[in-house]
This record gives structure tokens, sequence and C-alpha cells, in this order.
């Protein structure tokens, strides 16, 4: 599955990156991102995921996609 397929039914309001490389995981970890990864910033009680995009992007994901 690439990034195309897997956000057809979901209205991004920003998507970046090569989305017709496939998906090899999902993570909402910057540390743990790896090529291939899509990054998920997510708010949440103690921290902002937002603030780890840019981290994010070091470990090649093939895109980011942020929950608020």
């Amino acid at each position: 599955m690439n990034w195309n397929e897997l956000i057809a039914e979901v209205t991004a309001v920003d998507a970046g990156g090569d989305s017709s490389q496939p998906v090899t995981g999902v993570e909402y970890d910057s540390r743990k991102v790896r090529p291939g990864a899509v990054f998920v910033a997510m708010k949440g009680g103690s921290t902002d995921g937002n603030r780890y995009v840019e981290k994010a992007r070091a470990g090649r994901p093939i895109t980011g996609a942020s929950i608020t």
C-alpha cells in the first residue's frame, strides 16, 4: 500500500513527500521513524508531536500526518 491508497478516504490538510512509495510502517514516536514510515504527529497531554516533525524527517519518512 502506498500513501495515496492509505489516505484515499481521509481529508488531508497537508501532505508531502513521495506518495508513490510503499508504506512500511506508521510511527508516532519521532525517534523511531525509519525510511518508508508515515510519521503521525499527535497532540498529547504532556507534549505536541508537531514539535518533532523536523526531527522525524531526519529519519526520512514518506510523509507526515498531523492529528490535533
